[in-house]
């Protein structure tokens, strides 16, 4: 994904002259190791040049998706400062859990890449008219049930 906006295949309404990752998890040792493995490194172009990469985390311990524990008002903040910032981004990936990154992507009409489908990005938001979506979607309708298109 990252080599795809470097190269201009997936485009930004702006230029750019870094790259910044924005890494959530509810793992403090992966945000760790994500951090040594990739903040200050360069992400270079298919034409050579290069962008100084960083990599931010915040300090939300993931306790909401810890369900065996009673969270706390705090919890729920920290959860929530993380789904706004992943809404602010340029593009999301995901990993296989859905709605977390999806809805503070959708928030921001973001796009959203899946690392298990080679990270094609899917269309969540359809036109309405049927004809983007695939064979066999769901579509909700506002007061009424679902109608297969």
């Amino acid at each position: 994904v990252e080599q795809g906006f470097l190269d201009g295949s997936h485009r930004l309404d702006r230029h750019f002259s870094s790259v910044v990752w924005n890494f959530v998890c509810d793992s403090p040792y992966a945000k760790k190791n994500f951090t040594s493995r990739f903040d200050g490194t360069e992400a270079k172009s298919s034409k050579g040049k290069a962008y100084p990469r960083r990599v931010v985390t915040t300090s939300s311990r993931g306790a909401h998706t810890k369900t065996q524990e009673k969270p706390t008002v705090t919890d729920f903040a920290e959860a929530f400062a993380d789904w706004y910032i992943i809404g602010e981004s340029d593009a999301v990936i995901l990993h296989q859990g859905w709605s977390f990154g999806t809805t503070a992507a959708l928030r921001t009409a973001r796009p959203v890449f899946l690392p298990w489908h080679d990270c094609s990005p899917p269309v969540l938001v359809h036109d309405g008219d049927g004809k983007d979506a695939p064979d066999g979607a769901m579509h909700g309708k506002i007061g009424g049930a679902a109608e297969k298109v």
